[in-house]
C-alpha cells in the first residue's frame, strides 16, 4: 500500500506545480531562423544560445528522472532574454562578451524559483547549449530546506540535445 502511494506523489506534485504555472510568450521561430539554428549557422558577430527543458531528478524521485515541463524564462545578466515552454528550444543571439545567465520558473502572482547565476563567455560564431534542470531533495517540506534545487548545464558542444524532437521558437514581443 505504502509504494503504491509513493508511485503517485510525482505525478500529484507535478498536476500541482502545473495550475499554477503562466505559458511563455514564444512564437514559432520565422523559417531563416529555424534553418540556421537546424544548420547550426550563427550570424557574423553574434553568439547563440539555445535555451531548453531538462528533466527533474534526484533521490526523492521513485520512478526516475522526468522531463521538466514548466514554463521558465532565461536571465542574462537579470534581464529576460527567453522564454519557452516543453518540447520548446528557444534561440537568442546574442553580441559576444561575458554574461551571468540563470533561468527561473513562471509561476502565477509569486516568484518562481530560479538557479543559481552560471557566468558564461560567448565568442563570436559559438552556440552555448543551456538546459533547465531540476533536482528534487525530499518528497516533504521540511521549512528552510528548500526541496527543488535548480541548475543550469551549459554546453558548448556534443550536447544530447536533439532538434528534430523540439520546435524552434522565439520570445514574443
Amino acid at each position: 500500500m505504502h509504494m503504491s502511494f509513493c508511485r503517485f506523489v510525482p505525478m500529484i506534485c507535478a498536476l500541482l506545480v502545473a495550475s499554477c504555472v503562466v505559458p511563455a510568450p514564444t512564437q514559432v521561430a520565422p523559417p531563416a531562423l529555424e534553418q540556421s539554428v537546424r544548420s547550426q549557422i550563427v550570424p557574423d558577430n553574434k553568439a547563440r544560445v539555445l535555451f531548453y527543458l531538462g528533466k527533474v531528478d534526484g533521490n526523492a524521485m521513485f520512478l526516475g528522472a522526468v522531463d521538466v515541463r514548466g514554463p521558465s524564462d532565461l536571465l542574462a545578466n537579470g534581464q529576460i532574454v527567453g522564454s519557452v515552454n516543453y518540447q520548446e528550444v528557444v534561440a537568442v543571439d546574442l553580441s559576444p562578451g561575458k554574461y551571468e545567465m540563470f533561468w527561473k520558473q513562471r509561476v502565477k502572482g509569486e516568484e518562481g524559483l530560479a538557479s543559481a547565476p552560471v557566468t558564461i563567455t560567448l565568442k563570436s560564431g559559438q552556440t552555448a547549449y543551456l538546459r533547465a534542470d531540476i533536482t528534487q531533495t525530499t518528497i516533504i517540506d521540511f521549512g528552510p530546506v528548500n526541496k527543488y534545487v535548480l541548475s543550469l548545464d551549459v554546453c558548448y558542444s556534443s550536447c544530447q540535445l536533439d532538434l528534430n524532437k523540439k520546435k524552434i521558437v522565439v520570445t514574443a514581443p
